[in-house]
């Protein structure tokens, strides 16, 4: 009951909202503003707000295309970066990129990533400076003003069916219908999934008018280690006692993993907003609650492990997930990632 009285007073704002994804739509679906870059485009999206496990499918498909030899760059908005106009990240302590594409360069050192708020002008910015053969956009589905070759789209199953309802009913940036625009559709943390939403998400998507040219495949999400900090020799096992530390789109879904690794609950986690940028006094009220708890490890993301290095304090308890992506049929089979795979060389072969 409470629900349906907020989204009647929420109603005059959804369908505001609603009105200004068509007419944005339509514009594009007319091709009207849209510009290409000379370089194959893979978007890699999603439809909701908030962590969808966005950052590990990107990682795990750069590793599939450095490991083809092929030059791949990426370009990202760099949410909360602290940076103007359009930039190249590189790894030092006077400019934050942002959380994803910093991690990102951490791990991958050798690929040019550039990050800026019009992805049309931040691609043909990489394109300038680097010698790449396919670009890789992340964050994109609803960035339409950069012609891409191949949209991938993330649904992430331990939602609940009912945040697929557009904004602000639920969490979608646009109705469910508007995945006819993809090529692939990605199912994450299958395994994570406790109240039975992948059935419920995975039929709603099989109604779509396009859904004999899609790719389907799901991805579990595991963790296959969690590591000191500093040491990484270093592991903690089941029965720690621990807390989490985290700031993403869906904490729940952290959480899940790590329980599900270690068998055993946290006594806390201590959960920021997305993208939240750690402040001194943030680390202080952690570590004092801590101290009061009894508490001895704390658990955090390779995300939050990007800002959390300035914080020395935390370092000696600190310790970080190792994530391990399995993408797989709805089968359980590998014949769609292989027509993926597929995909991906004809697009890169028929562009250069």
């Amino acid at each position: 009951m409470v629900s349906m009285i907020i989204k009647i007073g929420l109603s005059p704002f959804y369908l505001l909202y609603k009105i200004i994804v068509y007419f944005k739509n339509q514009k594009y679906n007319q091709s009207k503003n849209v510009k290409k870059v000379d370089v194959p485009i893979i978007s890699v999206g999603n439809l909701t707000v908030g962590g969808t496990g966005k950052t590990a499918i990107v990682g795990w498909l750069i590793d599939y295309l450095l490991d083809e030899k092929i030059k791949v760059g990426l370009i990202s908005r760099g949410y909360k970066g602290e940076f103007s106009g359009v930039e190249e990240v590189v790894l030092n302590e006077k400019t934050y990129f942002g959380d994803e594409p910093t991690m990102l360069k951490f791990r991958y050192p050798e690929i040019p990533i550039f990050v800026g708020k019009n992805k049309f002008d931040v691609a043909a910015e990489l394109i300038k400076h680097s010698s790449v053969q396919l670009i890789i956009a992340d964050d994109a589905f609803q960035h339409r003003k950069l012609k891409r070759d191949l949209d991938v789209v993330l649904l992430d199953v331990t939602e609940d069916i009912k945040n697929y309802e557009l904004l602000p009913w639920g969490k979608a940036r646009e109705p469910f219908h508007e995945l006819d625009r993809a090529h692939v559709i990605i199912f994450t943390k299958v395994n994570l999934d406790k109240q039975g939403s992948y059935t419920k998400i995975l039929e709603k998507v099989k109604g779509l008018s396009s859904i004999q040219d899609k790719i389907l495949l799901r991805a579990n999400f595991d963790l296959s280690g969690i590591v000191h900090f500093i040491d990484k020799s270093l592991s903690l096992e089941g029965g720690k006692n621990y807390a989490l530390l985290s700031a993403l789109g869906n904490p729940a879904g952290f959480e899940a993993s790590v329980v599900n690794y270690l068998k055993t609950p946290p006594k806390k986690h201590f959960k920021f907003s997305d993208h939240h940028n750690y402040e001194s006094s943030d680390m202080k009220a952690v570590m004092k609650e801590m101290r009061e708890e009894g508490i001895q490890y704390l658990v955090t993301s390779q995300k939050d492990a990007v800002k959390l290095g300035a914080h020395k304090e935390l370092h000696s308890c600190l310790y970080i997930t190792q994530l391990d992506v399995k993408i797989e049929d709805q089968n359980g089979g590998q014949e769609g990632v292989q027509r993926f795979f597929s995909h991906l060389s004809q697009l890169y072969s028929q562009r250069n």
